[in-house]
């Protein structure tokens, strides 16, 4: 009845690592589709659906050091310097996240 008692703890315990993983994978392909969704906003020059991938409390800091807040600061700047981002081309090579919880 032991031998019984922890085969059946050891699947339970299985199966929720497993569940685990698949939460994991279902995450990635959210992240890796956020980032197809940026190149392609960005290489399109589609501001609007560029800010779309924003909250609208979101903080963005630019290669310059500027801090917009909100979705709609965020696409109106981007908007704003689209003429210096004219010609460049927008290419995801690798995504990599670390989730920080409060």
């Amino acid at each position: 009845m032991k031998t019984m008692l922890n085969f059946f703890l050891f699947v339970l315990i299985l199966s929720a690592c497993f569940a685990v993983q698949a939460q994991n994978t279902d995450g990635d392909a959210k992240i890796q589709a956020i980032g197809s969704s940026w190149e392609l906003a960005w290489n399109e020059h589609d501001m609007k659906a560029l800010g779309a991938l924003f909250t609208g409390n979101a903080d963005f800091v630019n290669v310059g050091a500027r801090h917009w807040k909100g979705r709609k600061e965020i696409e109106e700047q981007h908007a704003a310097r689209l003429n210096q981002f004219n010609e460049s081309v927008w290419k995801n090579k690798k995504s990599q996240y670390s989730i920080f919880e409060a």
